[in-house]
Protein backbone atom coordinates (compact mmCIF):
# COMPACT_ATOMS: atom_id res chain seq x y z
CA UNK A 1 0.00 0.00 0.00
CA UNK A 2 2.89 2.33 0.79
CA UNK A 3 4.25 1.84 -2.75
CA UNK A 4 0.87 2.63 -4.24
CA UNK A 5 0.78 5.97 -2.39
CA UNK A 6 4.30 6.84 -3.53
CA UNK A 7 3.44 6.00 -7.14
CA UNK A 8 0.30 8.13 -7.00
CA UNK A 9 2.27 11.13 -5.66
CA UNK A 10 4.89 10.73 -8.37
CA UNK A 11 2.24 10.58 -11.07
CA UNK A 12 0.56 13.73 -9.71
CA UNK A 13 3.90 15.60 -9.55
CA UNK A 14 4.71 14.70 -13.14
CA UNK A 15 1.32 15.98 -14.32
CA UNK A 16 1.82 19.28 -12.48
CA UNK A 17 5.28 19.69 -13.99
CA UNK A 18 3.95 19.06 -17.49
CA UNK A 19 1.24 21.68 -16.98
CA UNK A 20 3.60 24.33 -15.55
CA UNK A 21 4.66 26.98 -18.11
CA UNK A 22 8.32 27.88 -18.42
CA UNK A 23 9.21 31.32 -16.97
CA UNK A 24 9.82 32.91 -20.37
CA UNK A 25 6.33 32.05 -21.61
CA UNK A 26 4.44 33.78 -18.79
CA UNK A 27 2.23 36.53 -20.25
CA UNK A 28 3.88 39.89 -19.52
CA UNK A 29 1.22 42.20 -21.01
CA UNK A 30 -2.49 42.84 -20.57
CA UNK A 31 -3.49 42.82 -24.24
CA UNK A 32 -3.04 39.63 -26.28
CA UNK A 33 -0.61 40.73 -29.02
CA UNK A 34 3.12 40.88 -29.65
CA UNK A 35 5.38 43.71 -30.76
CA UNK A 36 7.74 43.40 -33.72
CA UNK A 37 10.05 45.83 -35.47
CA UNK A 38 9.24 47.03 -38.99
CA UNK A 39 11.56 48.41 -41.64
CA UNK A 40 8.70 50.22 -43.41
CA UNK A 41 8.91 54.01 -43.64
CA UNK A 42 5.86 55.02 -41.62
CA UNK A 43 4.79 58.45 -40.39
CA UNK A 44 2.12 59.32 -37.86
CA UNK A 45 1.87 62.86 -39.27
CA UNK A 46 0.94 62.28 -42.89
CA UNK A 47 -1.43 65.24 -42.99
CA UNK A 48 1.33 67.65 -42.02
CA UNK A 49 2.65 67.66 -45.58
CA UNK A 50 -0.53 69.50 -46.62
CA UNK A 51 0.70 72.55 -44.69
CA UNK A 52 4.00 72.27 -46.53
CA UNK A 53 2.11 72.22 -49.82
CA UNK A 54 0.19 75.29 -48.67
CA UNK A 55 3.55 77.00 -48.05
CA UNK A 56 4.50 76.13 -51.64
CA UNK A 57 1.10 77.29 -52.91
CA UNK A 58 1.52 80.71 -51.25
CA UNK A 59 5.12 80.99 -52.47
CA UNK A 60 6.57 80.95 -48.95
CA UNK A 61 9.20 78.27 -49.52
CA UNK A 62 10.50 79.96 -52.65
CA UNK A 63 10.55 83.33 -50.92
CA UNK A 64 12.64 81.94 -48.05
CA UNK A 65 15.23 80.67 -50.54
CA UNK A 66 15.25 84.05 -52.31
CA UNK A 67 15.82 86.41 -49.40
CA UNK A 68 17.98 84.38 -47.00
CA UNK A 69 21.70 83.92 -47.73
CA UNK A 70 23.03 80.45 -48.45
CA UNK A 71 25.05 78.66 -45.77
CA UNK A 72 28.79 79.25 -45.86
CA UNK A 73 29.67 75.55 -46.07
CA UNK A 74 28.18 72.19 -46.92
CA UNK A 75 27.87 71.43 -43.22
CA UNK A 76 25.70 74.50 -42.62
CA UNK A 77 21.91 74.53 -42.62
CA UNK A 78 20.04 76.59 -45.17
CA UNK A 79 17.34 78.93 -43.84
CA UNK A 80 14.60 77.05 -45.69
CA UNK A 81 15.18 73.80 -43.79
CA UNK A 82 15.50 75.59 -40.44
CA UNK A 83 12.35 77.70 -40.81
CA UNK A 84 10.17 75.00 -42.36
CA UNK A 85 11.32 72.38 -39.84
CA UNK A 86 10.37 74.72 -36.98
CA UNK A 87 7.00 75.47 -38.61
CA UNK A 88 6.28 71.75 -38.95
CA UNK A 89 7.35 71.18 -35.34
CA UNK A 90 5.01 73.89 -34.04
CA UNK A 91 2.07 72.69 -36.15
CA UNK A 92 2.68 69.11 -35.01
CA UNK A 93 2.40 70.16 -31.37
CA UNK A 94 6.02 70.69 -30.33
CA UNK A 95 6.19 72.83 -27.22
CA UNK A 96 9.93 73.36 -26.95
CA UNK A 97 12.80 73.94 -29.36
CA UNK A 98 14.24 70.50 -28.52
CA UNK A 99 11.10 68.91 -29.97
CA UNK A 100 12.57 69.52 -33.42
CA UNK A 101 14.30 66.15 -32.89
CA UNK A 102 10.90 64.50 -33.37
CA UNK A 103 10.66 66.03 -36.84
CA UNK A 104 14.22 64.89 -37.61
CA UNK A 105 13.29 61.29 -36.73
CA UNK A 106 10.11 61.27 -38.84
CA UNK A 107 11.75 60.03 -42.04
CA UNK A 108 8.43 59.53 -43.80
CA UNK A 109 7.38 63.14 -43.27
CA UNK A 110 10.78 64.44 -44.37
CA UNK A 111 10.56 62.45 -47.61
CA UNK A 112 7.11 63.85 -48.33
CA UNK A 113 8.24 67.44 -47.73
CA UNK A 114 11.63 67.09 -49.39
CA UNK A 115 13.54 68.27 -46.33
CA UNK A 116 17.00 66.73 -46.43
CA UNK A 117 18.61 68.12 -43.31
CA UNK A 118 16.78 69.01 -40.09
CA UNK A 119 18.88 71.21 -37.80
CA UNK A 120 19.78 70.25 -34.26
CA UNK A 121 18.54 72.42 -31.37
CA UNK A 122 22.02 73.98 -31.18
CA UNK A 123 21.93 74.82 -34.90
CA UNK A 124 18.47 76.37 -34.43
CA UNK A 125 19.80 78.50 -31.56
CA UNK A 126 22.61 79.78 -33.78
CA UNK A 127 20.09 80.64 -36.51
CA UNK A 128 17.90 82.54 -34.03
CA UNK A 129 20.86 84.59 -32.89
CA UNK A 130 21.85 85.96 -36.33
CA UNK A 131 21.29 89.69 -36.39
CA UNK A 132 19.70 90.07 -39.83
CA UNK A 133 17.19 87.22 -39.51
CA UNK A 134 14.56 89.21 -37.61
CA UNK A 135 14.32 91.81 -40.37
CA UNK A 136 14.09 89.09 -43.03
CA UNK A 137 11.39 87.24 -41.10
CA UNK A 138 9.33 90.42 -40.88
CA UNK A 139 9.51 90.55 -44.68
CA UNK A 140 8.40 86.91 -44.81
CA UNK A 141 5.37 87.49 -42.57
CA UNK A 142 4.36 90.47 -44.68
CA UNK A 143 4.81 88.48 -47.88
CA UNK A 144 2.71 85.55 -46.63
CA UNK A 145 -0.01 87.91 -45.40
CA UNK A 146 -0.11 89.56 -48.81
CA UNK A 147 -0.59 86.19 -50.53
CA UNK A 148 -3.30 85.06 -48.11
CA UNK A 149 -5.24 88.34 -48.23
CA UNK A 150 -5.16 88.38 -52.04
CA UNK A 151 -6.61 84.87 -51.94
CA UNK A 152 -9.38 85.89 -49.54
CA UNK A 153 -12.42 87.85 -50.68
CA UNK A 154 -12.10 90.49 -47.94
CA UNK A 155 -11.98 94.13 -49.04
CA UNK A 156 -12.95 95.95 -45.83
CA UNK A 157 -11.15 94.61 -42.77
CA UNK A 158 -11.74 94.86 -39.05
CA UNK A 159 -8.60 94.58 -36.93
CA UNK A 160 -8.39 93.61 -33.26
CA UNK A 161 -5.21 94.75 -31.53
CA UNK A 162 -4.11 93.48 -28.14
CA UNK A 163 -1.04 92.95 -25.99
CA UNK A 164 -0.43 89.71 -24.11
CA UNK A 165 1.96 88.49 -21.44
CA UNK A 166 4.22 85.44 -21.63
CA UNK A 167 5.72 84.30 -18.36
CA UNK A 168 9.38 83.26 -18.41
CA UNK A 169 11.91 82.13 -15.83
CA UNK A 170 14.80 83.37 -17.97
CA UNK A 171 17.19 85.55 -15.99
CA UNK A 172 17.12 88.28 -18.65
CA UNK A 173 13.30 88.55 -18.69
CA UNK A 174 11.91 91.82 -17.32
CA UNK A 175 9.13 92.10 -14.77
CA UNK A 176 5.67 92.70 -16.25
CA UNK A 177 2.86 94.88 -14.91
CA UNK A 178 1.29 91.71 -13.50
CA UNK A 179 4.31 91.23 -11.24
CA UNK A 180 5.91 88.17 -12.85
CA UNK A 181 8.90 88.11 -15.19
CA UNK A 182 8.31 87.60 -18.89
CA UNK A 183 7.60 89.30 -22.22
CA UNK A 184 4.81 91.44 -23.66
CA UNK A 185 4.12 90.88 -27.40
CA UNK A 186 1.77 93.25 -29.23
CA UNK A 187 -0.42 91.55 -31.87
CA UNK A 188 -3.00 92.65 -34.45
CA UNK A 189 -5.48 90.21 -36.01
CA UNK A 190 -7.92 90.32 -38.89
CA UNK A 191 -11.12 89.82 -36.93
CA UNK A 192 -12.93 87.18 -39.00
CA UNK A 193 -10.05 84.81 -39.79
CA UNK A 194 -7.45 85.31 -37.06
CA UNK A 195 -4.72 86.21 -39.56
CA UNK A 196 -2.00 88.04 -37.61
CA UNK A 197 -1.33 91.17 -39.65
CA UNK A 198 1.41 92.51 -37.38
CA UNK A 199 3.28 91.38 -34.31
CA UNK A 200 6.12 92.66 -32.19
CA UNK A 201 7.86 90.69 -29.46
CA UNK A 202 8.70 93.06 -26.59
CA UNK A 203 10.30 93.05 -23.14
CA UNK A 204 7.97 92.35 -20.25
CA UNK A 205 8.27 95.87 -18.84
CA UNK A 206 6.96 97.42 -22.08
CA UNK A 207 3.79 99.44 -21.76
CA UNK A 208 0.79 97.76 -23.46
CA UNK A 209 0.18 101.08 -25.24
CA UNK A 210 3.73 101.34 -26.58
CA UNK A 211 3.85 101.13 -30.38
CA UNK A 212 0.12 100.57 -30.81
CA UNK A 213 -0.37 103.61 -33.09
CA UNK A 214 2.66 102.64 -35.17
CA UNK A 215 1.28 99.12 -35.64
CA UNK A 216 -2.09 100.40 -36.86
CA UNK A 217 -0.33 102.86 -39.17
CA UNK A 218 1.72 100.02 -40.66
CA UNK A 219 -1.38 97.82 -41.21
CA UNK A 220 -3.31 100.67 -42.81
CA UNK A 221 -0.52 101.41 -45.29
CA UNK A 222 0.03 97.72 -45.98
CA UNK A 223 -3.65 97.16 -46.81
CA UNK A 224 -3.81 100.24 -49.04
CA UNK A 225 -1.07 98.73 -51.20
CA UNK A 226 -3.36 95.72 -51.69
CA UNK A 227 -6.34 97.96 -52.53
CA UNK A 228 -8.02 96.90 -49.31
CA UNK A 229 -9.39 99.11 -46.58
CA UNK A 230 -8.81 99.07 -42.86
CA UNK A 231 -12.43 99.81 -41.98
CA UNK A 232 -12.59 99.28 -38.21
CA UNK A 233 -10.24 98.81 -35.25
CA UNK A 234 -11.09 97.43 -31.82
CA UNK A 235 -8.87 97.60 -28.78
CA UNK A 236 -8.80 97.64 -24.99
CA UNK A 237 -7.78 100.75 -23.06
CA UNK A 238 -4.16 100.52 -24.31
CA UNK A 239 -5.32 102.42 -27.43
CA UNK A 240 -7.13 105.12 -25.42
CA UNK A 241 -4.79 107.96 -26.35
CA UNK A 242 -5.09 110.97 -28.60
CA UNK A 243 -2.46 110.05 -31.24
CA UNK A 244 -4.23 106.75 -31.93
CA UNK A 245 -7.61 108.51 -32.20
CA UNK A 246 -6.16 111.27 -34.37
CA UNK A 247 -4.72 108.77 -36.84
CA UNK A 248 -8.08 107.01 -37.12
CA UNK A 249 -9.93 110.28 -37.61
CA UNK A 250 -7.46 111.47 -40.26
CA UNK A 251 -7.59 108.21 -42.24
CA UNK A 252 -11.28 107.33 -42.08
CA UNK A 253 -10.88 104.39 -39.68
CA UNK A 254 -13.72 103.66 -37.27
CA UNK A 255 -12.47 102.74 -33.79
CA UNK A 256 -14.05 101.32 -30.67
CA UNK A 257 -11.72 101.46 -27.69
CA UNK A 258 -12.33 100.68 -24.03
CA UNK A 259 -12.00 104.04 -22.28
CA UNK A 260 -9.96 104.79 -19.18
CA UNK A 261 -11.98 105.71 -16.09
CA UNK A 262 -10.11 108.97 -15.58
CA UNK A 263 -11.64 111.99 -13.87
CA UNK A 264 -12.67 113.63 -17.16
CA UNK A 265 -14.46 110.49 -18.36
CA UNK A 266 -16.19 109.96 -15.02
CA UNK A 267 -17.33 113.58 -15.09
CA UNK A 268 -18.81 113.04 -18.57
CA UNK A 269 -20.63 109.93 -17.35
CA UNK A 270 -22.11 111.80 -14.38
CA UNK A 271 -23.50 114.42 -16.76
CA UNK A 272 -25.79 111.83 -18.37
CA UNK A 273 -29.40 112.43 -17.34
CA UNK A 274 -31.37 109.60 -15.79
CA UNK A 275 -33.94 109.60 -18.59
CA UNK A 276 -31.19 109.05 -21.17
CA UNK A 277 -30.43 105.50 -19.98
CA UNK A 278 -31.88 102.69 -22.10
CA UNK A 279 -32.13 98.94 -21.43
CA UNK A 280 -29.49 96.89 -23.22
CA UNK A 281 -30.66 93.88 -25.25
CA UNK A 282 -28.31 91.13 -26.44
CA UNK A 283 -28.02 89.82 -30.02
CA UNK A 284 -31.04 87.58 -29.52
CA UNK A 285 -33.20 90.47 -28.34
CA UNK A 286 -33.14 89.33 -24.71
CA UNK A 287 -33.01 92.08 -22.10
CA UNK A 288 -29.84 92.07 -20.02
CA UNK A 289 -29.17 93.49 -16.55
CA UNK A 290 -27.38 96.46 -18.13
CA UNK A 291 -28.36 99.88 -19.38
CA UNK A 292 -26.55 102.14 -21.82
CA UNK A 293 -26.33 105.79 -22.77
CA UNK A 294 -24.25 107.90 -25.15
CA UNK A 295 -22.43 111.16 -24.51
CA UNK A 296 -19.73 113.20 -26.24
CA UNK A 297 -16.17 113.71 -25.00
CA UNK A 298 -12.73 114.97 -26.10
CA UNK A 299 -9.21 114.77 -24.67
CA UNK A 300 -8.91 118.55 -24.82
CA UNK A 301 -10.18 121.53 -26.81
CA UNK A 302 -7.72 120.98 -29.67
CA UNK A 303 -8.53 117.31 -30.34
CA UNK A 304 -11.42 115.64 -32.16
CA UNK A 305 -14.56 114.93 -30.15
CA UNK A 306 -15.75 111.32 -29.94
CA UNK A 307 -18.65 109.42 -28.43
CA UNK A 308 -18.64 107.58 -25.12
CA UNK A 309 -21.00 104.61 -25.08
CA UNK A 310 -21.53 103.91 -21.40
CA UNK A 311 -22.89 100.71 -19.91
CA UNK A 312 -23.97 100.53 -16.30
CA UNK A 313 -25.29 97.82 -14.00
CA UNK A 314 -26.08 97.57 -10.32
CA UNK A 315 -23.03 97.01 -8.13
CA UNK A 316 -23.53 93.45 -6.79
CA UNK A 317 -21.03 94.05 -3.94
CA UNK A 318 -22.16 97.42 -2.68
CA UNK A 319 -21.36 97.72 1.05
CA UNK A 320 -19.97 100.12 3.61
CA UNK A 321 -16.55 100.14 1.95
CA UNK A 322 -17.80 100.20 -1.66
CA UNK A 323 -20.79 102.51 -1.80
CA UNK A 324 -20.89 102.94 -5.59
CA UNK A 325 -24.40 102.21 -6.80
CA UNK A 326 -23.35 101.23 -10.35
CA UNK A 327 -20.48 99.57 -12.18
CA UNK A 328 -19.51 101.04 -15.56
CA UNK A 329 -17.94 99.89 -18.82
CA UNK A 330 -17.19 102.69 -21.26
CA UNK A 331 -16.41 102.51 -24.99
CA UNK A 332 -14.90 105.41 -26.91
CA UNK A 333 -15.77 105.53 -30.61
CA UNK A 334 -15.92 107.79 -33.65
CA UNK A 335 -18.83 105.78 -35.06
CA UNK A 336 -21.47 108.51 -34.86
CA UNK A 337 -23.95 106.75 -37.16
CA UNK A 338 -24.52 103.53 -35.21
CA UNK A 339 -26.82 103.02 -32.26
CA UNK A 340 -25.14 102.61 -28.87
CA UNK A 341 -26.40 99.02 -28.58
CA UNK A 342 -24.85 98.09 -31.92
CA UNK A 343 -21.53 99.59 -30.83
CA UNK A 344 -21.59 97.60 -27.60
CA UNK A 345 -22.30 94.34 -29.42
CA UNK A 346 -19.64 95.07 -32.03
CA UNK A 347 -17.00 95.95 -29.46
CA UNK A 348 -17.74 92.80 -27.46
CA UNK A 349 -16.61 90.84 -30.51
CA UNK A 350 -13.02 91.80 -29.81
CA UNK A 351 -12.96 88.87 -27.41
CA UNK A 352 -12.01 86.79 -30.44
CA UNK A 353 -8.55 88.35 -30.21
CA UNK A 354 -8.03 86.55 -26.90
CA UNK A 355 -8.85 83.25 -28.62
CA UNK A 356 -6.40 84.01 -31.42
CA UNK A 357 -3.69 84.81 -28.88
CA UNK A 358 -4.46 81.60 -27.02
CA UNK A 359 -4.12 79.70 -30.30
CA UNK A 360 -0.66 81.18 -30.87
CA UNK A 361 0.56 80.74 -27.31
CA UNK A 362 -0.94 77.38 -26.38
CA UNK A 363 -1.74 75.84 -29.74
CA UNK A 364 1.70 76.50 -31.25
CA UNK A 365 3.78 76.44 -28.08
CA UNK A 366 4.83 80.10 -28.18
CA UNK A 367 4.24 80.50 -24.46
CA UNK A 368 7.55 78.64 -24.03
CA UNK A 369 10.38 81.08 -24.69
CA UNK A 370 13.50 79.24 -25.91
CA UNK A 371 16.37 81.56 -24.95
CA UNK A 372 17.33 84.46 -22.70
CA UNK A 373 18.04 86.88 -25.57
CA UNK A 374 15.29 89.22 -26.74
CA UNK A 375 16.49 89.12 -30.36
CA UNK A 376 16.56 85.30 -30.56
CA UNK A 377 13.15 85.06 -28.92
CA UNK A 378 11.80 87.62 -31.38
CA UNK A 379 13.03 85.52 -34.33
CA UNK A 380 11.47 82.37 -32.84
CA UNK A 381 8.20 84.23 -32.23
CA UNK A 382 8.07 85.50 -35.81
CA UNK A 383 8.52 81.93 -37.09
CA UNK A 384 5.58 81.04 -34.86
CA UNK A 385 3.50 83.78 -36.52
CA UNK A 386 4.43 82.29 -39.90
CA UNK A 387 3.15 78.90 -38.69
CA UNK A 388 -0.05 80.48 -37.36
CA UNK A 389 -0.78 82.42 -40.55
CA UNK A 390 0.04 79.42 -42.73
CA UNK A 391 -2.56 77.46 -40.75
CA UNK A 392 -5.07 80.28 -41.27
CA UNK A 393 -4.31 80.37 -44.98
CA UNK A 394 -4.82 76.63 -45.35
CA UNK A 395 -8.26 76.79 -43.70
CA UNK A 396 -9.70 78.50 -46.77
CA UNK A 397 -8.93 75.29 -48.72
CA UNK A 398 -10.47 72.96 -46.13
CA UNK A 399 -14.07 71.73 -46.08
CA UNK A 400 -16.52 74.09 -44.41
CA UNK A 401 -16.69 71.99 -41.23
CA UNK A 402 -13.02 72.74 -40.50
CA UNK A 403 -12.95 76.48 -41.29
CA UNK A 404 -13.29 77.50 -37.62
CA UNK A 405 -11.30 74.62 -36.14
CA UNK A 406 -8.39 75.19 -33.79
CA UNK A 407 -4.97 73.76 -34.51
CA UNK A 408 -5.57 71.17 -31.76
CA UNK A 409 -8.68 69.92 -33.59
CA UNK A 410 -6.85 69.84 -36.92
CA UNK A 411 -4.07 67.78 -35.36
CA UNK A 412 -6.66 65.16 -34.49
CA UNK A 413 -8.46 65.09 -37.85
CA UNK A 414 -5.83 66.18 -40.38
CA UNK A 415 -2.25 66.26 -39.16
CA UNK A 416 -2.07 62.99 -37.19
CA UNK A 417 -3.02 60.71 -40.06
CA UNK A 418 -0.92 57.53 -40.21
CA UNK A 419 0.67 56.75 -43.56
CA UNK A 420 3.34 54.67 -45.23
CA UNK A 421 5.79 56.06 -47.79
CA UNK A 422 7.19 53.82 -50.49
CA UNK A 423 9.09 54.25 -53.75
CA UNK A 424 7.63 52.58 -56.81
CA UNK A 425 9.16 53.15 -60.23
CA UNK A 426 11.21 56.03 -58.80
CA UNK A 427 7.97 57.67 -57.68
CA UNK A 428 7.37 58.51 -54.01
CA UNK A 429 3.94 57.23 -52.92
CA UNK A 430 2.08 57.91 -49.70
CA UNK A 431 -0.28 55.09 -48.77
CA UNK A 432 -3.28 56.04 -46.63
CA UNK A 433 -6.39 54.33 -45.39
CA UNK A 434 -9.35 54.80 -47.70
CA UNK A 435 -11.24 57.04 -45.24
CA UNK A 436 -8.35 59.54 -45.26
CA UNK A 437 -7.41 59.29 -48.93
CA UNK A 438 -10.34 61.21 -50.41
CA UNK A 439 -10.10 63.92 -47.73
CA UNK A 440 -6.43 64.58 -48.47
CA UNK A 441 -6.92 64.38 -52.23
CA UNK A 442 -9.70 66.98 -52.08
CA UNK A 443 -7.44 69.44 -50.21
CA UNK A 444 -4.54 68.86 -52.62
CA UNK A 445 -6.75 69.47 -55.66
CA UNK A 446 -7.91 72.80 -54.23
CA UNK A 447 -4.34 73.83 -53.38
CA UNK A 448 -3.15 72.94 -56.87
CA UNK A 449 -6.00 74.85 -58.54
CA UNK A 450 -5.86 77.78 -56.14
CA UNK A 451 -9.58 77.50 -55.40
CA UNK A 452 -10.81 77.91 -51.85
CA UNK A 453 -13.68 76.06 -50.25
CA UNK A 454 -15.58 79.29 -49.65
Amino acid sequence: MYNNVINALNTFTQRVRRRKRPMNSIQQTLLPFQLKETKDCITSRSGLFVYFEAAIRFGLTERIRDIFPRPGSNRGHNAHDVIMSLILMMLAGGQHMNDIREIAQDKGLLKLCGIKKVPSPDAVARFLGKKNNLRLLNFLVEYLNRQILQHMSLNELTVDIDATLIESAKREAARTYEGFKGYCPLLSFEASSGLCLAGKFRDGNSSPASGITEQIRYIDRFLRKLNKQLKRVRSDSAAYKHDFFDYCFDNGIIFTVTADHDSAVISAVKSIQENEWKPLYDRDGIKTDREYAVTVHAFNASTNAFSLVVQRWRNPQMNLFDSKEYCYHIIATNDFDSDGRDIVLFHNGRGNAENYIKEIKNGLGLENIPTGQLHSNSVYFMIGLLASNLAVGLKSFLPEDFRKSTIATLRFYLISIPGKTVFHGRQLILKLQKRFLEFIQQIRRKLASGLSSA
